[in-house]
């Protein structure tokens, strides 16, 4: 029997250039598509995170004659104990949103402030590169990804009346970013853990804590404002809307910011959840954050 009429076993080097190469074009085709199913599915828990929180705003507003009591000076707010006094309003709505039972007092202390503050899992975002981002932040309580928009929430807001806008037309949470950037490299005054716990008046000197919020004034945010026109909201800083995946240490502090690719997951008052593109005109977005602007809000 001849060589040539021989089996051949495995294979040429041409061969398996070949089958190298098709298997790097499926690789190619198919990583994308993984990536973005799992991109959507993270967004998905987002939107679901959200839904439970403005589910709880209206729970605790329906049991407070539909409003939300001033966060930042109410002495009578939420609790005769007195511990959600100048806190956050995510500490406010944990009852609702999350447990009943999720602020508990020390066993050691009689002090009604002073409590074990867990880590909220509806608080996270799964998006979120900075929620880990630094180890000695490892002390923080209740990190927050998330923020609540203070141009709607400054003061006394009832449910019926303050949204002139309409509850479907103004944002009520959206994500931002747990840390803004590197202490070690940017200084206290510009790194912002969002610590869910603390109100808006609230400082930790040290680290540059603040609260979880946005479009806050008592933080020198970007804000919505009347345009040139006379009619249109615009925001402070011209071009400013939301960040679009930034590195951690590009984190502005001021604006909120999400890493998927279909935009900013936020909720609105009527206790709908969307997602905001990011390519959505700046007048439009900050329509959105505006409470009492009498825009009609269109994407």
């Amino acid at each position: 029997m001849s060589p040539m009429s021989q089996a051949r076993n495995g294979f040429t080097l041409l061969e398996l250039l070949v089958a190298i190469a098709i298997f790097a074009v499926l690789l190619g085709i198919l990583l994308p598509a993984v990536q973005s199913v799992r991109d959507d599915a993270a967004r998905m828990q987002s939107i679901n995170n959200l839904r439970q929180m403005i589910i709880g705003t209206h729970q605790y507003a329906s049991e407070h004659d539909g409003t939300i009591k001033n966060v930042a000076n109410s002495t009578e707010y939420a609790r005769p104990s007195g511990f959600f006094k100048n806190h956050s309003i995510f500490v406010v709505i944990a009852p609702y949103a999350y447990d009943p039972n999720v602020w508990k007092r020390k066993s050691d202390s009689t002090d009604p402030l002073d409590t074990v503050s867990p880590t909220i899992p509806i608080y996270l975002s799964p998006g979120d590169p900075s929620i880990n981002f630094d180890p000695r932040l490892s002390f923080v309580r209740a990190k927050c990804s998330y923020a609540v928009n203070l141009t709607a929430m400054d003061g006394y807001l009832s449910m019926s009346a303050s949204l002139r806008d309409g509850l479907s037309n103004t944002i009520a949470f959206a994500e931002k970013h747990f840390a803004s950037a590197d202490p070690a490299s940017t200084g206290a005054q510009t790194y912002g853990t969002y610590d869910a716990v603390f109100g808006p008046l609230h400082q930790d000197e040290v680290y540059g804590r603040r609260c979880a919020s946005f479009a806050d004034k008592r933080w020198g945010d970007v804000l919505p404002v009347i345009g040139a026109d006379g009619k249109s909201t615009v925001p402070s800083i011209p071009g400013k809307t939301f960040q679009y995946r930034p590195r951690v240490p590009e984190v502005d502090p001021h604006i909120v910011q999400t890493q998927f690719r279909a935009g900013l997951p936020v909720a609105m008052y009527d206790g709908s959840c969307r997602t905001v593109s990011r390519t959505i005109h700046e007048v439009v977005f900050w329509s959105m954050v505006t409470p009492s602007g009498g825009e009609s809000v269109r994407e």
